[in-house]
């Protein structure tokens, strides 16, 4: 397969909106709320067979984009995988295919079972450094995926 960057593909941050409702008004008060931001995706990696798209974005949420048709397949706020909104940093995928391990900024790295057609996923287990609480430079796989 050849890929090439074409406008559509330069425009997926625009595929996430932003998943609450506009603020509402109160005549009683004068401040105004801030409009929430919109989420921004912060790393993006292909699956195995370069059938789908991984995005993570700065709102904690793994979004799956079909790469054929540029759809989102899973747009709701259920599939947020971070604690309090923190932005993924980084993806990883085992050399299976099956497995994915993801950097998350707040402190944890989740290990993520992928369905077999690749459209849905799982979380299985969380890892944090209790001990020093301190942020994960990088996660991966041995070369084996087993580890």
């Amino acid at each position: 397969h050849k890929y090439r960057v074409t406008a559509q593909s330069l425009q997926l941050s625009n595929l996430i909106a932003t998943e609450t409702q506009p603020p509402k008004t109160n005549k009683s008060t004068s401040k105004k709320k801030k409009p929430p931001k919109k989420a921004k995706i912060t790393c993006a990696v292909f699956d195995k067979y370069h059938q789908h798209i991984y995005c993570g974005t700065s709102n904690g949420l793994l979004l799956i984009v079909e790469y054929a048709t540029w759809k989102v397949l899973n747009r709701s706020s259920k599939h947020k995988i971070t604690n309090s909104g923190q932005q993924i940093k980084s993806i990883c995928f085992s050399r299976c295919g099956k497995y994915v391990v993801v950097n998350c900024g707040d402190r944890a790295i989740r290990y993520i079972d992928v369905a077999d057609d690749g459209s849905s996923y799982t979380v299985r287990k969380q890892y944090t450094d209790a001990v020093d609480r301190k942020d994960w430079n990088v996660c991966c796989f041995s070369s084996n995926g087993e580890y």
